[in-house]
């Protein structure tokens, strides 16, 4: 809204007079504070003038302006006669020193005393106090302090700390002048069955020994320890014990001295009984239902010794017999290259058959390129071979019975 034509003229010739003489004009108008800065719209105006002021005025009071000198100055509250400001700042000390002397006066003589909404005492004697909020340089009490929440930087005791444990009181840490008990709760085998305790610092450190009365350890990280771990009893892994290289598993012999029984040395090879046979100690038995031997190098399985059900197949075997029954029988002996267990029979087939020669002659119809198949084999295990009688239906250029002969075949032997 534009200002009057006589408003306008009054304060265009305050603010411009062109003779600069000290002129003043005073007009109403009403405070506005706008982001902390106050301002004064002149009644007639819709302008916002920066002020300044010699009484207290808020947003939205009518006052009195003094245009002056190119400024504007608020001198009068309509809305709110006031004293001046600065009789207001020598009231304000007066009534500050006037506090201060009456504080201290109280403090002198234990006196209680209210400083707006907090209460000041020396000592205060009740039988029930409530409060939202209490600060206090020290507290001290010959009974207890029950709440719900105890918050502190530091806290000490001179006997124990103690916590409710949905029956009674029970202590939870406490020094019995010889050690400081942790977690002893309850009575007889209630202290045996042991309380449950949930430590959430990422380490904790123990100087001392550290020794659980009852219950078990678990940890789903790492246990590390510059020195011995010791169990009185067994210890169970749900993964794998590992060991550095030149490291492994020790036992103690019979004398109490500690053998190394597995370990990998310095070369990679897996060591076992090492320590026995250093001390010319024992034997190396290795035991188990079935044993087999595993090459990584060939990717093969390999069993150190026949067992019943084996089959050997492509078994060659070139070497002497001798001729026996009339000219009919024919006996050799298949050597072995493994031990037999749990082996009670074997029997034999050939294929394709066999070559046998005798005196310079090809017997019972073999030839060089030619092999030929007995009527029928007998097998015996004997301690580290296989005896076997061919038995053939002809005599064909045998010349010498109960005579030694030349033996060649191809057979596979089954393990019974």
């Amino acid at each position: 809204m534009a200002l009057s034509n006589e408003i306008a003229s009054q304060f265009a010739k305050t603010v411009a007079n062109k003779d600069k003489s000290r002129s003043e004009n005073a007009v109403y108008g009403t405070v506005v504070v706008r982001n902390g800065e106050k301002y004064v719209r002149m009644d007639g105006s819709d302008l916002l003038t920066p002020c300044g002021a010699t009484v207290n005025a808020i947003n939205g009071e009518r006052v009195l302006i003094l245009v002056k000198n190119h400024s504007v100055i608020i001198n009068g509250n309509l809305s709110s006669p006031a004293a001046r400001l600065g009789d207001l700042d020598d009231v304000r000390k007066v009534a500050d020193e006037s506090w201060k002397k009456l504080v201290a006066w109280a403090k002198d003589k234990d006196l209680i005393y209210i400083d707006g909404a907090n209460l000041y005492s020396g000592s205060v004697n009740a039988d029930k106090i409530n409060v939202n909020d209490l600060f206090a340089k020290d507290i001290e009490a010959s009974g207890s302090i029950i709440g719900v929440k105890i918050e502190a930087r530091e806290m000490s005791a001179k006997e124990s700390y103690s916590i409710f444990n949905g029956k009674n009181i029970q202590k939870i840490l406490y020094f019995d002048g010889t050690s400081i008990k942790l977690g002893k709760m309850g009575t007889g085998t209630e202290i045996a069955n042991g309380a449950g305790f949930e430590f959430f610092d990422k380490s904790i450190n123990v100087y001392g020994n550290l020794a659980f009365m009852s219950g078990d350890i678990s940890t789903p990280g790492a246990i590390s320890s510059g020195k011995e771990i010791s169990a009185a009893s067994n210890v169970k892994t749900g993964d794998n014990f590992l060991a550095n290289n030149g490291h492994g598993l020790w036992v103690a012999d019979t004398s109490g001295n500690y053998r190394s029984v597995v370990d990998v040395n310095y070369s990679d090879q897996v060591v076992v009984g090492y320590g026995h046979a250093v001390a010319k100690r024992g034997q190396l038995c290795l035991m188990g239902r079935d044993i087999v031997l595993y090459s990584g190098l060939y990717d093969t399985w390999i069993r150190p010794y026949y067992a019943p059900g084996d089959a050997c197949v492509n078994m060659r075997y070139k070497g002497g017999g001798f001729i026996t029954g009339s000219k009919a029988n024919l006996h050799f002996c298949i050597p072995l290259s493994r031990p037999c267990v749990g082996v009670t029979s074997v029997s034999v087939v050939s294929n394709p058959g066999l070559i046998i020669r005798q005196g310079g002659n090809y017997l019972y119809g073999s030839g060089a390129d030619t092999n030929v198949q007995p009527e029928y084999y007998e097998a015996t295990l004997a301690d580290n071979c296989i005896s076997v009688m061919a038995h053939f239906s002809n005599t064909t250029n045998v010349v010498t019975n109960n005579d030694a002969c030349g033996v060649s075949g191809q057979f596979t032997v089954y393990f019974n």
